[in-house]
């Protein structure tokens, strides 16, 4: 049985804290998140770090998917928004990004309803494929349906 080994923005020092957790496991040509808002820019930096040696590894034997659960809240500054942004357009134009992103955004999570539509447009905007759920059983059946296309 192989380890699954966890990365989390908690291990990445700052100077100032970051507000938000996100902690990622690979798992197969999937990688699955927790992400637990809300967020700011130092919470950006921290996951950039993590997720980009991550994406590298995944983009070197394949097309592979971004898994994220949101919870406790989705909000995060204009800022970080547009850092996200930046992000996930350097992913796509370095030829490192997912084949797909799909998140769990529950209604019970603060912002949820603000939220999805802004990172529905940063993804569209990257020219990335998105799904976002309210209920992690759809999440993991569109998930499964973009496996098989892999």
């Amino acid at each position: 049985m192989s380890q699954k080994i966890t990365h989390s923005t908690q291990d990445v020092s700052q100077r100032f804290p970051a507000h938000g957790i996100v902690e990622a496991q690979v798992d197969g040509r999937v990688v699955r998140h927790v992400a637990i808002g809300p967020f700011n820019d130092e919470l950006l930096v921290a996951f950039t770090t993590i997720h980009e040696p991550i994406a590298q590894e995944m983009a070197s034997s394949g097309r592979w998917l971004d898994f994220y659960v949101l919870q406790q809240s989705a909000l995060t500054t204009p800022q970080t928004i547009a850092g996200y942004a930046q992000y996930l357009k350097h992913l796509s134009q370095c030829g490192l990004a997912p084949a797909a992103t799909v998140f769990i955004l529950p209604r019970d999570v603060e912002g949820a309803t603000v939220m999805r539509p802004l990172y529905e447009k940063l993804f569209a905007d990257a020219g990335l494929r998105f799904a976002a759920f309210d209920e992690r059983a759809d999440a993991e059946v569109w998930l499964q349906t973009e496996l098989k296309n892999l």
